[in-house]
């Protein structure tokens, strides 16, 4: 490698760091519960960076049947950023706290099917990928089925921001699909340098991109903050199944 690995994820963490400084001087624009929401997308942004500092200090590293190393940090980064930030995707478009949490729970087959691929001899390896299929179609199938036709029942500002994130939680999975394929852990089609720049890329476009969109949405976060306090309800408050058919939300929590 021209740039040894170590550095790049070292590279990628200050990127990320950066990011994350920036959202969060950006949040000085939010006041009250709107600003609790926005910040979301500041600690996804720091959670990556955290992320990356572990793989630059080469730890929590797992090994492939032929040896290539494989880092845990990055699947626990997922775990957290992509299960919070999918599912609020869905709070943005208004739906019901059961369809709102599809993307969210299927990112993590997508997320551990990757890792039974990786760290899994033959044929287990195969089961991983059927689940890494099947969860890529869930999350597919609930970005533009339940969560469409909920997001048609609220703001049309809340409708165009559902469909920005959505547009690019679906770029940025098919492309996790692609890497996972290529990558040294698979069928290695990329080297290692080649593996590493693509995905410390494809990290940041992901985050960078829903982080960014969830910031520069002020008016329609400080919209979704009028009707729920806080992101958590995201994972807590009931929404009315009538306000996906057209009627008034009517958040409940737990």
């Amino acid at each position: 490698m021209v740039v040894q690995e170590q550095t790049l994820y070292a590279i990628t963490a200050v990127v990320a760091l950066g990011a994350a400084v920036v959202t969060a001087i950006l949040l000085r624009n939010y006041r009250g519960d709107a600003r609790r929401h926005a910040a979301v997308a500041v600690l996804s942004l720091v959670a990556l960076s955290a992320g990356y500092v572990v793989m630059a200090l080469d730890l929590l590293v797992l090994s492939t049947p032929d040896g290539e190393p494989v880092y845990i940090s990055r699947f626990a980064v997922y775990t957290l950023t992509y299960t919070v930030l999918l599912s609020y995707i869905g709070l943005i478009a208004g739906a019901s706290r059961r369809t709102r949490l599809v993307p969210g729970i299927a990112t993590l087959g997508f997320t551990y099917g990757t890792l039974v691929v990786q760290l899994a001899p033959a044929p287990i390896d195969s089961l991983g990928s059927l689940v890494v299929l099947a969860s890529l179609a869930l999350v597919l199938w609930a970005f533009y089925r339940p969560l469409t036709q909920a997001a048609q029942s609220v703001s049309g500002n809340r409708r165009l921001l559902f469909a920005k994130l959505r547009n690019i939680g679906t770029l940025v999975f098919i492309s996790y699909l692609l890497l996972a394929l290529m990558t040294r852990q698979a069928l290695g089609l990329f080297d290692a340098f080649v593996g590493v720049f693509v995905a410390a890329y494809v990290d940041l476009l992901a985050h960078l991109g829903l982080a960014g969109l969830i910031v520069y949405s002020r008016e329609t976060i400080e919209e979704v903050a009028q009707e729920y306090s806080s992101p958590l309800a995201t994972f807590t408050a009931r929404t009315s199944e009538t306000s996906e058919a057209g009627g008034d939300a009517q958040p409940t929590d737990d």
